[in-house]
This record gives structure tokens, sequence and C-alpha cells, in this order.
């Protein structure tokens, strides 16, 4: 099925100027043709939306959120209250709030019980509308460490990598490693690594085997030692590296 979206202004996201009365052609799910109205060909009877005064622009991308909670300043203790059907019905929530604003892809990095995972399908199987969804499941912690209330808890390397095995049997998207302690978890030290060096890689190196890459959660502070950990990576968020172990 072919319909188009006609605006009078179009950003594409290179960089170029705003294109001015535009037109986008759109084929199922993807952008055939895109540019000014008199450039692109439409064919006959295809379905045209006038948007008007509007600006139509490339969907956004949030690469760290986490969609069961509010995200209100008090969202860590109200998570440790919340029943998983209340968790869950937030998630609805926000992720229906997200594509209204723009964001046609979210990366959840860390939910409780692979509920966020259910929603990911949901929509992904065409019963919701949504965002595109990638999900880590539940984080990674030590015993008492950050998010703790809702995450995997384990201290030893041979703990840690059932817990990496046991993310990827339930198909998450990558595994999110909470490297250090947190403000949302009060007796944790944001400023202290919850694992060793041997703890940081043997979640990349299992990970990697398994094709997932590893977000790890640590302060910018401590960031510049991950390549010595067997990650690489790139700080996206104040308290988050995207990682992916070295090949």
């Amino acid at each position: 099925m072919q319909w188009a979206i006609k605006t009078q202004r179009l950003f594409d996201g290179t960089g170029s100027p705003l294109v001015r009365d535009a037109l986008v052609v759109i084929e199922n799910e993807h952008i055939i043709a895109v540019g000014p109205a008199a450039q692109v060909a439409l064919p006959a009877g295809v379905s045209v939306l006038d948007v008007g005064d509007r600006t139509v622009m490339p969907g956004l991308i949030d690469a760290h959120v986490h969609l069961l909670w509010s995200g209100s300043v008090a969202s860590g203790q109200e998570s440790r209250v919340a029943t998983d059907s209340q968790a869950l019905l937030m998630g609805v929530r926000n992720a229906q709030v997200a594509l209204k604003s723009g964001l046609t892809t979210v990366r959840d990095c860390g939910d409780r019980d692979y509920l966020s995972l259910a929603l990911r399908d949901f929509i992904n199987h065409g019963d919701l509308a949504g965002p595109r969804l990638l999900c880590s499941g539940p984080v990674i912690t030590s015993t008492a460490g950050q998010l703790w209330w809702q995450s995997i808890e384990c201290d030893r390397v041979d703990e840690l990598q059932k817990a990496v095995r046991a993310l990827v049997k339930h198909d998450v998207d990558f595994v999110k490693l909470m490297g250090t302690g947190g403000n949302a978890t009060p007796g944790s030290n944001p400023e202290a690594s919850q694992y060793d060096a041997a703890g940081f890689q043997v979640v990349a190196e299992d990970a990697h085997r398994m094709g997932r890459k590893v977000a790890v959660h640590v302060p910018r502070t401590c960031a510049s030692r991950a390549p010595t950990l067997g990650i690489s990576g790139r700080i996206v968020t104040r308290r988050s590296a995207v990682c992916t172990p070295p090949a």
C-alpha cells in the first residue's frame, strides 16, 4: 500500500536546509521518495495526508529510558512498591506518550520480571501502537546494589555468567550491568565499583559470545577504565556507557 505526506516544511536530518512544500511517499513500512513536491513523482490514486503548517522530520531515538517508571524524582521509591500490573500499565502509557512525542525507537535500560519484553513483543505484533523497543530486561547488580529490588543480584563470576545466559534465554536485545551504585538506591555508592575487573570482563565476553552488546551504569569518572575491564564504549548519559566487548 502506498500513501504520501504533504508538508510545508521537511527536516531530513542530514544537515541540509529545510525542504519547503515537500512530499514523502511511503510504501508499506518504507519511505520510497522524499523531496520538493514539484520533483517527486506521485503515482495516480495515492492517498495524500496534508499536515499543513507542520514540520515533518525523522523519528527520534531515546537511548536510555525506564518505561516502567513514572519518571518523577521519586521513581525509584515508587517502583519498589508498585505491582507488576501497575508497572506494565505505566510502561504502556509511557510507550504511547513516547510515540506521540516523536520517539520511534526507545532503548529500555532496565525493567522488572521481563515486562518490557512482553510490551516490546506486543507492539511488534501490531497489537498496540508504540515505538520500536530495544530492551535489556532486568539489570545485573550486586547484592543490595543499584536497583536490587528489580534486578538479578550477582556477586561471583559464575553468577554473572549465569545471569547473562538467563537474559539471553529470555531474548533481551542487550545486557545492562550496574557497574556502580546509584542515587536511586539508598545505601549504594555511586562512586564505587560493584565488581572487580574479572566481573566486568566475564559479562562482556559471555554477552559478546551470544551476540549481545552491554550497557554499563558507571559515573563519568570511572568510564575511562572501561577498556581495561574488557569493555569499550562511549558515554551517552551522565551515568551510563554503551559498551560492546572487543572482537
